[in-house]
C-alpha cells in the first residue's frame, strides 16, 4: 500500500532560494513529508530533488515554481507519485517564468482542477503518467486539465496523459496562443472533451508536434476532434509523424479536425508523414479527418474509417489546397440507417472549392452504402481533384 504523505502549501521561487540555510545542496532527497518540505525550501537554480521511496505526496495546496532557471524533479520509479488530497481545489502544479524538468513520476490529479498550468516557461516531462483519478464530475473546466500551456514550450516524452473527461475543450491537452507542445513516444489515451478536441485543442497561435510513434487512442467528443482539434491561424501549426490515431470518435473529425479560417490566404497548416488513421468514427463527415485548411498528407493511411455522411476516410471543404503523396486509403466505409440520406465518399470527399491533389495514391474496397463515390467523391462544381500516378480497386457506392 502508498504511503499517504500530506504536503502542506509549497512555492518556489528563485528570490525564495536565495535565502535559505546553508544546508540545501544540489541534490535533495526526499523520503518523508518533512523531506519534500525541506526539499522545496531548497530549491534554486541548477537544483534536483529526487523522490526515493514508492509512495504517494498528497498536495493539499497547488506546488507553484517560480523564477527558475533550472530545476529537475524526478522518481526512483514511475509509481513515485504527486497525488491531490482532497482539501485541494486547484491544480497540481503552476510553474511560470521557470525551466522544469520532471522525470519517472505518477502525476495524479483531480478530475476536475487538473495536474499542470504552465506559463512562460520550458518543461520537460520524461517518463510521466498524468493521469486522473477515477470520478464522475458534474462541474466541468473549459480548457485541458492534463496540461494547459499559455506562452511556453513543453516536450513530452515517452509519457502518458490519460483519463481526463471533464473539460469542455482539449481534455488532456490545450494549447494556448504562443503554447508550443513536442509529443515524442507518449500516448494520449481514453480522454473525452464535452465540445472539442478530447485528447488536445490547440487554439490559434499554438503549435503542436506529434512525432516518434506516439498514439492518440480512444478518445472522444461531442462535437469536432475526438482525438485533436486544431485550429490556426499560421503556417506550419501541426506537424504529424510516425505515429498512430486510433479508435477515436466525434461529431466531425473522428481522429482530426483542422479549420483555419481564410487570413492571408492559403496556408500549409498541417504535415502528417507516416501517420496511420484505423477505425476512427465520425457521426457526421470525416471518420478519420476533417480538413478545412491547406497542407500535405505524405505515406498516409487511413484504414477502416467510417463516417454517418460524408468522407469515411477523411472530409476535405474550404477554399484551400491539400497535396497527397503516398496516401492509402482501404475499408472505409459511409453508412446511414436513413435510407432517405445518400451518404457521399466512401473513401474520402472534397468539396467547396477545395483543391486536391493525389500523386502515388490507393483506394482500395471503400463503401458508400446507399451513396455517391465509393472510393473519392468531388461535391460542388467549383471544386478540383487532380489524380496522378493512382489506383482504384473495388470500390462501392450505389451512384458511382
Amino acid at each position: 500500500a502508498f504511503a499517504r504523505i500530506l504536503l502542506a502549501a509549497l512555492v518556489v521561487s528563485g528570490y525564495l532560494s536565495q535565502h535559505v540555510a546553508a544546508t540545501c545542496s544540489s541534490t535533495e532527497t526526499v523520503s518523508s513529508s518533512s523531506d519534500m518540505t525541506a526539499a522545496m525550501a531548497c530549491v534554486g537554480d541548477g537544483v534536483t530533488v529526487d523522490i526515493v521511496v514508492d509512495s504517494h505526496l498528497y498536495l493539499s495546496s497547488t506546488l507553484v515554481i517560480e523564477n527558475v532557471a533550472a530545476l529537475t524533479i524526478r522518481g526512483s520509479t514511475e509509481s513515485s507519485a504527486f497525488q491531490y488530497s482532497n482539501t485541494l481545489h486547484a491544480r497540481l502544479f503552476f510553474i511560470s517564468n521557470s525551466s522544469v524538468s520532471f522525470w519517472n513520476l505518477a502525476i495524479l490529479g483531480s478530475p476536475i482542477m487538473g495536474c499542470f498550468d504552465i506559463v512562460n516557461s520550458n518543461v520537460k516531462l520524461q517518463s510521466i503518467q498524468v493521469t486522473s483519478l477515477p470520478f464522475l464530475a458534474s462541474v466541468h473546466r473549459n480548457n485541458g486539465l492534463g496540461l494547459e500551456v499559455k506562452n511556453a514550450t513543453v516536450v513530452v516524452e515517452d509519457s502518458t496523459v490519460s483519463g481526463w473527461t471533464s473539460a469542455s475543450y482539449g481534455s488532456a491537452i490545450f494549447l494556448h496562443h504562443g503554447a508550443n507542445l513536442t509529443l515524442v513516444r507518449s500516448k494520449i489515451s481514453n480522454n473525452g472533451a464535452l465540445i472539442s478536441g478530447g485528447g488536445a485543442f490547440v487554439s490559434a497561435g499554438g503549435y503542436l508536434s506529434v512525432l516518434d510513434n506516439s498514439l492518440f487512442n480512444s478518445n472522444n467528443a461531442l462535437f469536432n476532434g475526438g482525438g485533436l482539434h486544431v485550429q490556426s491561424v499560421s503556417s506550419n501549426t501541426l506537424l504529424v509523424s510516425d505515429s498512430v490515431f486510433t479508435n477515436n470518435t466525434a461529431l466531425n473529425g473522428g481522429a482530426v479536425y483542422v479549420d483555419m479560417p481564410l487570413v492571408g490566404g492559403r496556408r500549409d497548416v498541417f504535415d502528417f508523414d507516416n501517420v496511420s488513421f484505423t477505425n476512427n468514427v465520425a457521426r457526421t463527415a470525416g471518420g478519420g479527418m476533417r480538413l478545412q485548411a491547406g497542407g500535405r498528407l505524405t505515406d498516409v493511411t487511413c484504414n477502416g474509417n467510417a463516417a454517418r455522411e460524408q468522407g469515411g476516410g477523411f472530409s476535405i471543404s474550404g477554399e484551400y489546397v491539400v497535396a497527397a503523396y503516398g496516401l492509402v486509403m482501404k475499408d472505409n466505409f459511409c453508412s446511414n440507417s436513413d435510407e432517405e440520406v445518400i451518404v457521399k465518399g466512401g473513401g474520402g470527399i472534397v468539396q467547396d472549392a477545395a483543391l486536391f491533389t493525389c500523386e502515388n495514391c490507393e483506394f482500395d474496397d471503400n463503401e458508400a452504402v446507399n451513396g455517391a463515390g465509393g472510393g473519392l467523391m468531388a461535391l460542388n462544381s467549383d471544386t478540383s481533384i487532380v489524380i496522378d500516378s493512382s489506383k482504384f480497386n473495388r470500390n462501392f457506392a450505389k451512384y458511382g
